[in-house]
């Protein structure tokens, strides 16, 4: 064999195994007896993702993650389409779940976290966050939605709930506020008014969690709380921050590791560093939503 041939044999077995997607996960071509499989399955990997996402992709990948794996279902005129994103770990699959999934419309007959309507399916179990589309959303197909969702779930290991969740005291916790944050496209979803980029220093690797809560005097205040590694770290995440709160945010008062904040329309935060953990707690976040 000529050594160009080796050389490409050899590439190919260190191609990574994400790379191939996740078919066995798929549905049969003849699923429920009358939906076949519509085109080639599709698989993007890693950055590929752009080109199935106009827009949106970088927060997949500032989560971590790492193939999508597309198919696209027929019967007769109507149409699903299957999109199973397999994330880096379950704290990813969960973190994107939780932005995308808007208010939650359970169905009692599905058992692993999801929100469903006349259009879509979306779910999240382990590490990966699937989406099943009715291109018509027909109400009647809402039950052939969840069987194709039963299907995939069915192949999937299920995982603990990532330990980042309990670090949100639950009294007064508002429903459905819950988010997970990695870096700057999800921290300036939820707290944009703070600044630009990785203000928190999370790198893609340590997540944050973010809830609001109910004030006294009427609105709400966004909470976000990050652990890291070390009080070093976290000591460094609070000077970083500090450096680059947003302008139009004047320091109110500052001392050790705490830091009060706030802006001309007499709303107020507070930065706060107590060991390796670092805390938000910004008024004014929720009152640019």
């Amino acid at each position: 064999m000529k050594k160009p041939a080796v050389l490409a044999l050899l590439l190919l077995g260190m191609a990574p195994a994400w790379a191939s997607g996740d078919p066995g996960l798929l549905p049969p071509g003849d699923f429920l007896g009358a939906w076949a499989r519509h085109e080639s399955t599709r698989v993007f990997p890693g950055a590929e993702l752009y080109g199935h996402i106009d827009g949106g992709a970088e927060l997949f990948l500032e989560f971590g993650f790492d193939v999508l794996t597309l198919q696209r279902y027929r019967r007769g005129e109507d149409e699903f389409v299957l999109e199973i994103y397999r994330m880096a770990d379950p704290e990813a699959a969960l973190g994107i779940y939780l932005m995308k999934c808007g208010r939650e419309t359970p169905d009692a007959g599905f058992p692993d976290r999801h929100t469903v309507g006349r259009y879509q399916l979306a779910f999240v179990k382990g590490r990966y966050y699937v989406l099943v589309t009715s291109v018509e959303g027909r109400a009647e197909l809402q039950p052939a939605l969840l069987e194709f969702g039963r299907s995939v779930a069915a192949g999937i290991s299920p995982a603990a709930a990532p330990a980042v969740l309990g670090l949100l005291p639950p009294e007064g916790l508002v429903e459905g506020s819950v988010r997970l944050i990695r870096g700057p496209y999800a921290l300036q979803s939820v707290a944009g008014s703070l600044g630009e980029g990785d203000l928190l220093r999370l790198g893609g690797r340590i997540a944050a969690v973010a809830g609001d809560y109910p004030q006294p005097g009427g609105g709400v205040s966004t909470r976000v709380i990050a652990d890291y590694p070390s009080g070093e770290a976290a000591s460094e995440a609070f000077r970083h921050l500090r450096e680059k709160l947003d302008p139009l945010l004047k320091v109110l008062g500052e001392g050790g590791d705490r830091l009060v904040f706030g802006d001309g329309a007499g709303r107020f935060g507070v930065i706060s560093r107590t060991g390796g953990r670092l805390a938000v707690d910004d008024d004014h976040i929720q009152a640019q939503a």
